[in-house]
């Protein structure tokens, strides 16, 4: 019978662990690849593969529940920011007067001094 080859294939790990700035740099190249550098270059990578990179410098083990609280964290602070804005407008349609200014109308100058009685 021929010697048949098992098809082993090895993966290593890591040899030490990143220093703190090994950290950072790596931590900024995926936010690059990810589209969220300074820039805001081309997306290069999905979100799960950026946060499996960086999982390991974070204490993330469950890179699912990691992305189910990100898309959380994400529709909250939409919801947040779509309320703010409700809520600006809210404030400047009460701040302005009932009647719409005519064209070419001069506002008045402001009082100067103390009210006449």
């Amino acid at each position: 019978m021929p010697w048949v080859d098992p098809g082993l294939t090895l993966r290593w790990g890591p040899y030490a662990k990143p220093d703190p700035e090994e950290q950072t740099a790596i931590v900024g190249l995926t936010q690059a690849a990810l589209g969220a550098g300074a820039t805001g270059g081309q997306k290069l990578v999905t979100l799960r593969t950026a946060v499996a990179k960086v999982a390991p410098f974070f204490g993330i083990e469950d890179i699912d529940a990691a992305l189910e609280a990100l898309k959380k964290e994400t529709e909250d602070d939409a919801k947040k920011a779509l309320q703010k804005t409700v809520d600006t407008q809210k404030a400047m349609a009460e701040a302005t007067p009932d009647k719409p200014a005519e064209p070419n109308q001069k506002t008045p100058p402001p009082a100067k001094g103390p009210p006449k009685p």
